[in-house]
């Protein structure tokens, strides 16, 4: 299978229209239909329903999630790759949170920074493993730099192998349908989420839900929270069920898939206290190593805005 006629389906899936597509990709309409066609038969399904909405089929969001993944490892197997072959094979593997808050954003500001005052050759890799949350994922050794959440009037405990320094504190924004019930409430109260049904993946675990499930419990009910199949990456271009939420932060109301999105209103709680605190954790490391670096720089930057 020809690794462009997926990278060119990506795309088509992100776009609103084939036109558009096509542009992205800098080819003619004509050719990304052809090459679409092609993928279609080679794989013997119908990807996408070739309608006025250009809609993908439930196959062809199947493949839009496995073709992330597929794409994405192969490119950090690649660097890997290279890495070895030229002797810099030094990494910073750290947790991908993909689309839930600000504290990926803040995170990546102290890794810039770092990046540009640390002297010697490494790498960042960002991993996210599906099925688990940050906090299994760095137990398991998967990733040695995570970000973990937790109510804000909380501390986390980052345990004997690891540090934990705070990133932001952020409001929680709902973020639904303009037709659903809540939309025309105005500023919410948590009591309003009580019989709603909060976005989540099967797929990939909703680093919010543990803080998000202690706030509620603590204003007298349990959330629940609605597993769908897209993942949440690809959740924001297909459809959300009508009686359904996201729970998201401020800072991700700047998302292209977000404000590019119509149909969707964002919502806001008078409960200020209805906020999470996110933690940077950091594996513990053996003196002058790059992670033990990287630990350092964070805890001697945490109040200067990592440098930016």
């Amino acid at each position: 299978m020809r690794t462009e006629y997926l990278r060119e389906f990506i795309v088509w899936a992100e776009s609103r229209t084939v036109q558009e597509a096509a542009q992205k990709v800098h080819m003619s309409q004509s050719t990304m239909s052809k090459h679409l066609i092609a993928l279609e038969k080679e794989i013997g399904v119908h990807l996408v329903e070739h309608g006025e909405k250009n809609q993908l089929t439930p196959a062809g969001i199947c493949l839009y999630n496995g073709s992330i993944d597929v794409l994405n490892r192969l490119g950090d197997t690649i660097e890997r790759c290279r890495s070895i072959n030229d002797g810099t094979g030094n990494e910073i593997v750290v947790w991908d949170a993909f689309v839930y808050s600000g504290a990926m954003s803040a995170l990546e500001r102290y890794m810039r920074a770092f990046k540009k005052t640390y002297s010697g050759t490494f790498r960042y890799v960002l991993r996210n493993v599906h099925y688990k949350t940050p906090r299994q994922a760095f137990a398991d050794g998967d990733v040695n730099v995570t970000i973990e959440y937790c109510p804000v009037n909380r501390a986390i405990d980052p345990g004997p192998v690891a540090d934990a320094y705070p990133l932001i504190e952020e409001p929680l924004v709902v973020w639904c349908s303009k037709n659903h019930p809540l939309a025309d409430k105005g500023a919410l109260n948590p009591q309003d989420l009580k019989r709603v049904p909060i976005m989540s993946s099967i797929e990939m675990s909703y680093p919010l839900q543990e803080s998000v499930t202690e706030l509620c419990v603590e204003r007298g009910f349990e959330p629940t929270f609605h597993r769908f199949n897209p993942t949440s990456q690809t959740g924001f271009f297909f459809d959300v069920p009508a009686d359904c939420v996201y729970l998201i932060t401020p800072d991700l109301l700047d998302d292209k898939r977000i404000c590019s999105r119509n149909d969707m209103t964002a919502l806001r709680f008078a409960d200020s206290n209805f906020a999470v605190k996110s933690y940077v954790i950091v594996r513990k490391a053996d003196e002058g190593s790059t992670l033990s670096h990287f630990s350092r720089y964070v805890r001697d930057h945490q109040c200067s805005g990592a440098g930016a």
